[in-house]
C-alpha cells in the first residue's frame, strides 16, 4: 500500500507527463492563426478571456504561437497547482509562484506583462460573469455594442455577452468531440466532477446571433473595422 506522499507523487508525475504530451501536440484550430492576423490588420484589439489560470493561459498562447496577436489576457489567478512548475516557471521567468504569493483575492487587477496586458481576477469570478465583463468594458472605455464575443459555450461565453449587449458568435466547432473521450477526461480530471460535467452542458435558452464551424468564417461576419474582440 502506498503512503499518502507516494500517492501524491505518482499523481503529480502522471499529470506532468500528460501536460508535456499535450504541449507537444497542442495546435490551434483550423483558420485561427490566419484569421487573428486578419483581425489585427483590420485594427481590432483582441482579448483572450479564459477560465484557466494566468500562467497556464500564457503557456498555451505561446505554445500555439499566437501570443503576439493577443493584446490582453483576461484570466484568473495567477496560481498553479499539480503542474510541472519548474519547467513553466523557468520558461516564463516566474520563479517560485507560491513564494511570490501571486494571488488575487478582492478585486480585478490589470498590469503589463511584456507586450501583453493582463487582467487577473479571483478564481471565484469564473464564467459566466457579466459583472467581470462589465468592469473590463468600463476599464477600457468601450461600448458593448462595438464589441464581439466569440466562444464555444452558449452558457458561459454567449449568455453574458447577450446580457451586456455585446455581439455574439458561437464557435460550434469547439463542442465537437468524441463523447468517449469526454467521459475519459471526466474520470481522470482533478477538477470536481460536477464542475466538469456542467462544462459539457449547453443551455437551450441561448440562441446565438451567429454560428461558425471554422474560425475563418468570422471574416464574413465581423465588420472590417471594429474596436474590440473578446
Amino acid at each position: 500500500t502506498l503512503s499518502q506522499h507516494q500517492r501524491e507523487k505518482v499523481v503529480h508525475n502522471a499529470i506532468v507527463a500528460f501536460s508535456k504530451s499535450r504541449n507537444l501536440r497542442l495546435q490551434p484550430y483550423c483558420g485561427v492563426t490566419d484569421t487573428l492576423e486578419w483581425l489585427k490588420k483590420s485594427g481590432y484589439y483582441i482579448i483572450a478571456y479564459t477560465d484557466a489560470p494566468f500562467r497556464h493561459s500564457m503557456n498555451r498562447l505561446s505554445k500555439l504561437k499566437i501570443r503576439s496577436m493577443v493584446d490582453m489576457l483576461l484570466a484568473w489567478g495567477p496560481t498553479l497547482d499539480h503542474e510541472d512548475e519548474d519547467e513553466e516557471d523557468e520558461a516564463f521567468g516566474f520563479g517560485d509562484a507560491r513564494e511570490k504569493k501571486w494571488f488575487v483575492e478582492k478585486s480585478i487587477r490589470t498590469y503589463q506583462f511584456g507586450d501583453l496586458i493582463v487582467s487577473s481576477h479571483p478564481a471565484l469570478e469564473r464564467k459566466p460573469n457579466t459583472k467581470l465583463l462589465q468592469r473590463v468594458i468600463q476599464e477600457l472605455g468601450l461600448e458593448a455594442r462595438s464589441c464581439w464575443a466569440v466562444g464555444d459555450s452558449l452558457e458561459k461565453d454567449l449568455w453574458p455577452a447577450r446580457v451586456l449587449g455585446i455581439n455574439d458568435v458561437w464557435a460550434r466547432y469547439g463542442r465537437t468531440f468524441d463523447p468517449k473521450n469526454w467521459e475519459t477526461l471526466v474520470s481522470v480530471t482533478p477538477w470536481e466532477k460536477g464542475t466538469v460535467r456542467q462544462e459539457n452542458q449547453q443551455s437551450t435558452n441561448v440562441e446565438p446571433s451567429f454560428t461558425i464551424d471554422n474560425f475563418s468564417e468570422l471574416e464574413a461576419i465581423i465588420p472590417t473595422i471594429q474596436q474590440r474582440l473578446f
